[in-house]
């Protein structure tokens, strides 16, 4: 598959995010793991119920994006 991509000047963040995206996938799936490394291994770890709460609640973010990333 072959694609070009334009940009003008005022859109050269699009440019760099465009360029980075492979960097940011993975980043974003390194980090999921690590997620869901602290959730499977909980009992080792002292979270209060609202600390796990919000952790479980990223890592669903995180999940989901991924899954969306994946079906394009």
């Amino acid at each position: 598959m072959k694609a070009i991509l334009e940009f003008n000047d005022e859109e050269r963040h699009e440019l760099r995010l465009a360029i980075n995206a492979d960097l940011i996938y993975a980043t974003l799936w390194d980090a999921s793991q690590e997620i869901r490394k602290l959730l499977k291994h909980r009992e080792d770890l002292e979270f209060r119920e609202d600390q796990y709460q919000a952790i479980q609640n990223i890592q669903s973010l995180m999940s989901e994006t991924i899954y969306k990333i994946d079906e394009l």
